[in-house]
């Protein structure tokens, strides 16, 4: 366990499988915000204000065999302010959250001499909300961007000073940029923004080879965006060199050329 200024928060690490399954997940909350509100509702009970945060991260690391092994992580985490005002029973709040939740899954592996691949599957939600509350009316808005999509590389160690890389990227995200509702005793209806989501994907290989003190690496990388009704494409050719001086002096450059859909 810990103790900061701003929070609290602690480790649990351990095996749950000798050798073959372990488990680390930490957590953290913070704790001024519990005195300080509490505080001034003691000091003042028609108005108050306060500010919290939290996040957990996990991590599971799977050994299938000597060559394999599976690591599913995640992590949470909120933000959240707040001011209130009561008079006479009568309270008003306002809330001002955000935060995201992500999960991936990774499958590290090796296939036989020099070759080895790494393949990830995620997924990320972010969202921001406001709330307003009051005795006769309450309003929301929120927004939220999801991500998701599945990562794989290759690598291949050819020669002593030959190495080689190949991939694939797949992926989709949502947004969805507006959804008020307001309710109360005049008032009840919602208006949302519609839903967007755009398509990726990607394919790319690279060659590195070392002459004695100088590395050059060539890659060529291809990407494909489908967004709305719309379809764009581009062919990402890269170079990039590095010339070791002597132990203390390294020169590095490269060239590339790159577009944004």
């Amino acid at each position: 366990a810990a103790l900061s200024t701003i929070a609290i928060g602690g480790t649990i690490e351990g095996p749950i499988v000798k050798d073959k399954l372990s488990l680390i997940v930490s957590a953290r909350r913070s704790w001024p915000d519990l005195i300080i509100t509490n505080g001034l509702k003691l000091v003042d009970g028609e108005w108050g204000f306060g500010a919290r945060f939290y996040d957990i991260n996990s991590k599971l690391n799977y050994q299938i065999n000597d060559k394999q092994r599976l690591f599913l992580s995640f992590y949470s985490g909120s933000d959240k302010e707040f001011i209130f005002s009561q008079t006479e029973g009568a309270k008003t709040q306002y809330d001002l959250g955000w935060g995201n939740q992500i999960g991936s899954l990774r499958w590290n592996s090796i296939w036989g001499n020099g070759i080895f691949s790494q393949t990830t599957a995620y997924v990320s939600s972010y969202f921001d909300n406001e709330k307003m509350t009051s005795p006769d009316r309450e309003t929301k808005q929120r927004s939220n961007f999801v991500d998701g999509g599945v990562t794989s590389q290759f690598s291949f160690i050819l020669t002593q000073n030959q190495t080689m890389k190949a991939g694939f990227e797949m992926g989709n995200k949502w947004f969805k940029p507006y959804s008020y509702t307001e309710s109360g005793s005049l008032l009840n209806y919602t208006v949302e923004a519609n839903q967007q989501s755009q398509i990726s994907g990607a394919l790319f290989v690279e060659h590195e080879t070392t002459f004695n003190k100088l590395t050059l690496n060539i890659g060529l990388r291809y990407d494909y965006t489908q967004a709305a009704e719309d379809d764009f494409s581009s062919l990402q050719p890269r170079l990039s060199a590095k010339y070791r001086v002597d132990s203390k002096l390294t020169l590095k450059g490269g060239v590339m050329q790159s577009s944004q859909a």
